[in-house]
């Protein structure tokens, strides 16, 4: 029968959770069975998409507004490449590989990744959005939440919904000895207490939240240090770099905050931090918490969709009311005042990364999922 070709679709190729989600689905694809390409609408194809071998990868070159052009080049490279399977991520992907999947009779598998993307789609785009669904071969939720939300909005037949929880490498993100020496590359000293979050700057990520508590707390842990992972992009409306610069200056912390920008070590960094946070004001299913938990850190997350079905207040970790700064502070006081429970909670959470969001889980279920399809 041969090797089935399956055409990954995602918007854009940069390092955010669906991009990694779509990395971990090519690493663990059965190559006994499928071959992966990728295409995506528009930009650079930034690391580690700009790594991969072997790999037939479609630049779109998208126009702004709607684009009848992408489309007809998706219907060539369908039939050019021999493509069984599209796997769009998001709904734009979805609308524009669905033609090609009709007009050359091969199959679709939608994956979408936050509620509160899906619940966007309003007037027009929900009656289109609805046919979509309709006629899609198989739905996919990152998380049960995501998937119970699509099944409810567009009555959709349980049997082509289902949850498939984002998976992680446990054995690269794991608990390891602490790297003083790395530590210092980074400006951290051996006695000082890392909080470490990863997130680009944009604002659904709430930085200014996480800075706003971390002030609070300097002067009483003059050693507490925040490390952030992550970059803002030049032309993105919500990129908030510059305005989280700003406010640590005002706050006068220029000297416990390290901004580290993007990072392909973040395996590495994250055993060298103490507590993570992630302080978003909605999430689908982040794997930046899940590392954090892999590698036996005690997690701190705001109290909203796709953070509190991760993390369990008291037990891997510590849910705060969004923008209660006082909250905040006093649970990051907490944390930094008692290394065991730091330990406990590390433990928990490296317990729970292993029991749910395992790579090898995630990987099977869409390998077999797949497989039924094509």
């Amino acid at each position: 029968m041969g090797l089935k070709r399956i055409l990954f679709f995602l918007p854009q190729l940069k390092q955010g959770g669906a991009e990694r989600v779509v990395l971990n689905l090519i690493k663990g694809l059965d190559r006994s069975q499928f071959i992966p390409c990728l295409a995506w609408f528009h930009g650079q194809a930034l690391y580690p998409f700009s790594e991969l071998k072997g790999i037939p990868m479609f630049k779109l070159n998208k126009r702004e507004g709607f684009d009848l052009r992408t489309m007809v080049a998706i219907v060539k490279i369908v039939q050019r490449e021999s493509i069984d399977l599209i796997n769009p991520h998001h709904f734009m992907p979805l609308f524009y590989a669905f033609p090609a999947c009709k007009l050359t009779k091969i199959k679709i598998v939608y994956t979408e990744h936050s509620v509160w993307e899906a619940a966007q789609v309003k007037g027009m785009w929900e009656i289109i959005s609805k046919f979509l669904m309709s006629k899609t071969d198989a739905i996919v939720g990152v998380s049960p939440e995501i998937s119970a939300f699509l099944k409810n909005k567009y009555a959709l037949p349980q049997h082509r919904v289902r949850a498939i929880i984002n998976g992680i490498d446990t054995q690269i993100f794991s608990p390891a000895p602490r790297n003083n020496r790395f530590r210092r590359t980074m400006g951290l000293e051996d006695t000082h207490i890392a909080i470490g979050m990863t997130g680009n700057f944009r604002k659904v990520k709430n930085h200014r939240f996480l800075i706003n508590a971390f002030a609070r707390i300097t002067s009483q842990f003059p050693n507490v240090r925040l490390v952030l992972i992550g970059q803002g992009f030049s032309g993105d409306p919500e990129n908030t770099e510059k305005d989280i610069h700003s406010l640590v200056r005002k706050y006068n912390i220029e000297d416990k905050v390290h901004f580290v920008g993007y990072r392909n070590d973040v395996h590495t960094i994250l055993p060298c931090l103490d507590i993570f946070c992630l302080t978003s004001h909605k999430e689908g299913l982040p794997l930046s918490l899940i590392e954090a938990m892999a590698c036996g850190l005690p997690v701190v997350g705001t109290d909203v969709e796709g953070i509190r079905v991760v993390i369990e207040s008291g037990g891997n970790g510590f849910l705060v009311e969004p923008e209660d700064a006082g909250e905040m502070a006093r649970v990051l006081s907490t944390l930094i005042a008692d290394r065991s429970l730091r330990e406990k909670m590390g433990k928990e959470g490296r317990k729970d990364a292993e029991r749910y969001y395992s790579l090898t889980r995630f990987s099977r279920q869409y390998n077999q999922l797949f497989a039924s399809l094509v």
